[in-house]
């Protein structure tokens, strides 16, 4: 999040139209079809009211002028992204480094600015900057005394230096059942989740990170979302969040998933502020990511790192995490999977929940899914279990090319290629098989960026045989993800009785594709309220 913006309140960012009822003008996407319109709102609850609602309109300032050429879609629902990137606003960042002199000079320059606490780095391109080029003896020139974690893009794998490691030691040992890596300063998976859970963060400053967040949120025309992993900084995150609900201070409607770690710790279900932030559900990982090496794939990587990925979770694992959920009160669990592999063992293990009759399917959903086998794509219908995919991830079949063999990165240059690594990589998010599979399909960003109108640019254009239409797209974002998530009879949709929480778009992108490519968000309404406007933003 390189971006703040500070705006006091968020919510009084414009007043309503006059009246009880106003009307914003067709075209507008209703959740499922194009309407001819005029959406109309009921602006003393916050809902969509009947086409006819008023008694009668009181005038023209009832109505919503919206430039030419624009069309009203629902709000888009981010069915995975995280509050826990608030940590990260201030962060170093390393993207477009190739060296580590770079990266040094970087982190050298923040610690002259910083006087105190942990100093973070993101966005560490390990396709560019693979690990042995950069070391944490290079971390260690930059400081010796502070301690210095560099994330990478994935965020499945750190660098620390010697001081983090340190501190971080202890940690480690009181957990024995890590999964992942440790190993001269290089994290991966369990072991880069622990640091994160033990970083300390000003209190002050991420209130502010999390309030900026929000606007971004709104900024993107997300009007919902869910947090697929509400860690961070230990119980400081959740707790802040909760406050912050309660206070008015965040609106945006949240439920969240935590890890069994949490679970562990106390943390249970929780409903703040009338259901605006919920924390429902139990989250596991079945694997990694192609940036860390570690998803789980059934061939070996291609680019001579060596393995195929780290396989996370087995049934029995996953069957004694899911009793420790339901005795705690959770009813929903989601299981992140990417590689090929690993997607077929969350399969298994969700399976063997369902034989055992703890879940029921509706309640089950896999993350990511990035590169189903055709036989993963049949089982995970067949056991009702939903999908939550990112299309944006869609980059990774050129930035991971070469690891995957699916021929050279626009980063790498020439690399070696070969025909199944090209088949592999080429099922990277293959939403059309996914949507004729019949599995429910929801669309977030997991924060890469904050942006659904990249991910549905990706999902429509794309031009290599899995492209869907723009409407399918736009579902998956809208009424599909709320399904998925569970609130398709409050939001998602533009029909009479749901919340009125819609985006502005500057270009009809059901009818004109092609607009994908050039589309903004103009304007995002919360419950009948405007709370972003493109045109105000830009004068101030």
């Amino acid at each position: 999040m390189g971006l703040r913006i500070t705006i006091e309140p968020v919510l009084k960012l414009d007043a309503n139209p006059p009246g009880r009822y106003f009307r914003l003008p067709g075209p507008y996407f209703d959740g499922d079809t194009l309407q001819a319109g005029p959406l109309v709102v009921d602006a003393e609850t916050g809902l969509v009211a009947e086409p006819d609602a008023g008694d009668p309109f009181s005038g023209p300032r009832s109505d919503v002028r919206l430039p030419a050429g624009a069309v009203v879609v629902p709000g888009f629902h981010d069915a995975h992204n995280h509050w826990f990137w608030s940590l990260f606003r201030d962060a170093v960042r390393l993207d477009g480094v190739t060296d580590a002199a770079e990266a040094a000079r970087r982190i050298r320059a923040r610690i002259d600015r910083q006087d105190e606490g942990w100093i973070l780095a993101i966005d560490w391109n390990t396709a560019s900057l693979p690990p042995g080029a950069i070391t944490s003896a290079d971390l260690d020139r930059a400081s010796r005394e502070r301690p210095v974690l560099v994330f990478d893009a994935s965020y499945h794998g750190a660098l620390a230096n010697a001081a983090a490691l340190a501190r971080l030691a202890p940690a480690f040992a009181a957990e024995p059942d890590l999964r992942g890596s440790f190993r001269d300063g290089l994290l991966t998976e369990d072991f880069v989740v622990c640091a994160m859970s033990r970083l300390t963060v000003d209190p002050a400053g991420l209130r502010d990170a999390v309030r900026d967040l929000q606007r971004e949120f709104f900024r993107h025309g997300i009007t919902s979302l869910d947090d697929m992993d509400l860690l961070g900084a230990g119980r400081q995150l959740i707790d802040l969040l909760s406050d912050l609900y309660r206070g008015g201070d965040l609106r945006i409607p949240c439920r969240a998933f935590v890890q069994p770690r949490m679970v562990r710790d106390g943390v249970r279900p929780a409903d703040v502020a009338d259901g605006r932030f919920r924390v429902v559900g139990v989250k596991d990982y079945a694997d990694g990511s192609l940036g860390s090496w570690t998803a789980a794939m059934c061939a070996p990587y291609h680019d001579g790192h060596g393995g195929a990925g780290i396989r996370m979770l087995t049934p029995e694992r996953f069957a004694g995490r899911l009793d420790l959920g339901r005795r705690a009160g959770f009813e929903h669990y989601a299981i992140h999977a990417i590689g090929d592999r690993g997607i077929l063992d969350a399969i298994e293990a969700l399976r063997v929940a369902r034989r055992a009759g703890v879940v029921e399917p509706h309640r089950l959903r896999i993350e990511h899914f990035e590169i189903p086998s055709t036989d993963a794509l049949h089982q995970a219908r067949d056991l009702g279990v939903s999908v939550c995919s990112q299309p944006n991830f869609l980059t990774d079949a050129v930035t991971y090319a070469e690891r995957l063999g699916g021929g050279p990165s626009t980063e790498l240059g020439a690399g070696p290629s070969t025909e199944f690594g090209a088949r592999r990589a080429g099922r990277i998010c293959p939403h059309d098989e996914i949507l004729r599979a019949g599995i429910p399909l929801a669309f977030g960003s997991d924060g890469m960026p904050h942006a659904p109108l990249v991910g549905l640019a990706q999902a429509v254009l794309r031009d290599d045989g899995h492209a869907i239409p723009a409407g399918e797209a736009l579902r998956a974002y809208t009424s599909g993800a709320q399904r998925v998530s569970g609130a398709e009879d409050v939001r998602g949709s533009l029909r009479p009785g749901m919340e009125a929480n819609f985006a502005v778009l500057s270009a009809d992108v059901v009818r004109n594709p092609s607009a994908l490519r050039t589309v903004r968000v103009l304007q995002t309404w919360l419950r009948g309220v405007k709370v972003y406007d493109a045109a105000t933003e830009a004068s101030h």
